[in-house]
């Protein structure tokens, strides 16, 4: 998967999940409706690790 459909998909997560708790979220137990919020920006947090570390430098660092 490229940088970009990642950077994409970052940004959609939330709103998906925005979307799926504005729509149907009164009729969800609140439970149901914390964990879909919790996962999808877990989701987002982790596919943003995927990325920093796809666009992080080389090995070429400096040890002091």
């Amino acid at each position: 998967m490229s940088v970009d459909k990642l950077i994409l998909a970052i940004l959609a997560l939330p709103l998906f999940g925005a979307l799926i708790n504005g729509t149907i979220g009164k009729k969800l137990p609140k439970m149901i409706v914390g964990s879909i919020a919790t996962t999808v920006m877990f989701i987002a947090f982790a596919l943003a690790l995927i990325v920093f570390q796809f666009e992080s430098p080389s090995n070429n660092h400096q040890l002091i």
